[in-house]
Formats: structure tokens, sequence, C-alpha cells
């Protein structure tokens, strides 16, 4: 841990800075630190996907991923305990990232905590090899703040995908990335693919700005790549990327035991529909080969292009069923 900054409060308090990096393993104070605060600021979200986030940086802060991706977590401590935190991670490979993980807890708030953490993660993102980094957010307060800090609306919206580029923005490299064409590979699902799964394939307007929710059923639990490449490392699963022409992650799928249904499903770029048969046929089959049965698939009525996808499989899966997305 390197400290960055000590410093008094105006409150008198002690403020301490403190930057982790991978693949240094983290002391054990901030591996409990975060296994405890993860998910203490939205009961709502989904708990299992909190638990695959508690995963992942329980591994992250032991060193264990570092150098397919690159964390990096700023801690602010205030006389010794630790008051917030923000992390940005990205890919070896790709040079993409998530910036996110933004958090100071409640007894610290308006103290001035979190601008003094975000100028020196700034610093760092600026001159470590990152290209680009996204998140999301629903907080107009939040995107504000993020946007001061060199993130752009990446649809010019007050709230949403963000977007910090070192480089093309991120349309403009979606674009390219993107370019009808045929799926070159299919390999099993690495810790590396995540970002640009997660993080730059899922927010392309093709993906983003679909009429129907991406994943249906117990599938929509599992909610990420992220999520599925931890079932797998718990052996619960297995997930396969695509890789297109370019060498780039243009989809993944997933087949996983969740609470002991077999389920499968994707996300593919449409720009690569036309070969989606090969990515889901592949995970169904390893699917079949781990566990000795065949998953079932759980969609939605009118997802024409990908149930044209799951139509070319049919006979590899045990059910198909579509139904309509609920409305609220």
């Amino acid at each position: 841990m390197e400290v960055l900054c000590e410093k008094k409060l105006e409150s008198g308090e002690n403020l301490t800075v403190l930057h982790w990096c991978s693949a240094e393993k983290a002391p054990e104070k901030y591996k409990n630190y975060l296994m405890q605060s993860l998910g203490a600021d939205n009961l709502k979200r989904n708990f299992y996907a909190i638990g695959s986030w508690r995963a992942y940086f329980s591994d992250v802060l032991d060193g264990v991923y570092y150098p397919e991706v690159t964390d990096h977590f700023f801690f602010a401590e205030v006389n010794g305990e630790i008051a917030g935190r923000v992390w940005f991670a990205y890919s070896g490979k790709s040079l993409r990232g998530n910036f996110g993980n933004v958090m100071t807890e409640e007894k610290f708030r308006k103290k001035g905590i979190m601008s003094e953490l975000m100028k020196y993660c700034m610093d760092e993102i600026r001159q470590c090899p990152v290209r680009m980094l996204t998140c999301a957010t629903g907080s107009k307060i939040a995107a504000a703040s993020y946007k001061k800090c060199g993130f752009y609306s990446v649809y010019d919206t007050e709230t949403g995908v963000l977007c910090y580029s070192k480089e093309e923005p991120f349309l403009t490299e979606a674009e390219k990335v993107f370019r009808p064409g045929k799926i070159k590979e299919i390999r099993p699902g690495r810790i590396g693919d995540q970002f640009d799964c997660d993080k730059f394939l899922a927010y392309t307007p093709e993906i983003r700005k679909r009429n129907y929710p991406y994943f249906g059923g117990p599938a929509a639990s599992i909610e990420e790549f992220r999520s599925a490449f931890q079932e797998s490392l718990g052996g619960r699963g297995v997930v396969f990327t695509a890789l297109n022409e370019q060498d780039e992650c243009c989809g993944y799928a997933f087949g996983v035991l969740y609470h002991g249904m077999p389920i499968v499903d994707f996300m593919l770029h449409p720009a690569y529909a036309e070969d989606g048969r090969k990515l889901l046929s592949a995970t169904i089959s390893a699917f079949r080969e781990k566990f000795g049965f065949v998953p079932f698939y759980m969609g939605y009525e009118g997802d024409v292009k990908k149930n044209q996808v799951v139509g070319s499989v049919r006979h590899e899966l045990q059910t198909v069923a579509l139904f309509k997305p609920f409305l609220l």
C-alpha cells in the first residue's frame, strides 16, 4: 500500500489517502472492509450480483488475476478507520476497463473525502496504460461529479453510461470494433474479457437500446460476464467468449446451474448474429460434457434476432421457453 496523502480535515480529524494496485497482496484489513461494505449502499441490488463482486474482489486483493487484469483501489482513512474507496480496473489486452465502486461510508460524508480520493484516482488514470474506462450511474449528482473529472455521457444524457477516453470516443471505437463480419474464434472465457463484454459490448447502442432486456428468466440473475465467470470458477458453470475478425470480444455465452436449474444464455452483437450458432453450440456442448445433462433456455417472445440464434440450436437444448416481458 502506498500512502499518497496525510492531512487534517476541517473537523480536525486526520485523513490518509492510500493506493493499492495489483499484483501486490492487499492487507487483510482492506479485504475484510470490502467484503463487509459491498452492497451495503444498495439493498435493492441483486444479491447474486453482490456475491459475485465479493468473490471477484476477494481474488483481486490476493493478486490472483494480475497481469490479465490490473486493479487499482484508492482508500481513505479517517483517524485510522476506512472511510471510503474508489476503484478502477482494466484488461491487459484491450486496455479497456471499468471505473466504479465509489463509496463514502455514511458517518464520514460531507467532509470532502471523495474529492480527495478522486483527485488521486484521476491522476493515476491519466498516467497508467488504460485507454478507456466506462461506468453507468442513475445518480445525477454522481454523473455530474464524474463529468467534472473528464468523463462524458456516451448518449448525451444526464445519467446512464459515462466514459473516459484517452483516444477515440466510445461510439467511434465501437463502430470500428463491431464491423459486420464473422466470428473468428470461440474459446473459454477469461477474466480479462469482463471489461470488453460488460463495459464495452454491453454499452453499445445495439445492446443497450434493445427493445427487450437481454437476459430473461433465471439467467437475469447472472447479469454479466463477470458473474458467469465466477460461476465457472466455482465449478457451477461454463462460459465461452466469441472473438471477431478484429480479435475483439463480440459476444459470450454461459451455461450455469442456477439453484440446481441448468440454464444457458448469451449476449452477442447483432453484427455477428448469423454466426451465433457457433457460440451457443460450443457452450451447450461444454455444459453437457461437464454436468451430464442438457440446459434449457428462457427468453422473450418477439426478440427476433436472439430467438433466431436459439432456434438454430434448438435440437441441442432441453427446452426453449419464450414469454412476454413484465411491464412495470
